[in-house]
């Protein structure tokens, strides 16, 4: 099973996965100014007793540096990976910005969705960008 969470200021979303990645098999909201840490909202999450977490990701709204995010977002806690990891029982807890976990959503455009500025050579590790508006 993977636990992932979307950890914003006004919320967070925690979801549970086992298989499908567009279907969570649980899903849970938190008002997260209602919270002291997101460790507390996981510890509410509703588990199974038989459910057995292999991982865990979180996308956070703030600058995410060295496995934590000290300067989030519209929120008075810190998000810190090596702490979830203790919480979770699991040797490692992702930490992403939440725009990158966007981007890595996005599909490849097709080459209609393309539009050409500036003929270059192709380079598939090259730069992508992503506007994204609250």
């Amino acid at each position: 099973m993977i636990l992932a969470g979307d950890i914003g200021g006004p919320d967070t979303r925690l979801a549970l996965f086992d298989g499908d990645p567009r279907t969570p098999v649980r899903l849970a909201t938190y008002p997260s100014r209602e919270h002291e840490s997101l460790e507390e909202m996981v510890e509410k999450f509703p588990y199974s007793p038989r459910t057995r977490v292999s991982r865990a990701c979180f996308g956070v709204a703030g600058p995410v540096r060295n496995g934590r995010c000290v300067d989030t977002t519209n929120l008075a806690w810190p998000v810190e990976g090596s702490i979830l990891a203790a919480a979770l029982g699991l040797p490692v807890v992702s930490l992403l910005n939440d725009l990158e976990v966007n981007a890595h959503g996005i599909a490849p455009p097709a080459p209609d969705d393309l539009a050409v500025l500036n003929q270059g050579l192709p380079d598939v590790a090259g730069n992508a960008a992503v506007i994204s508006s609250a």
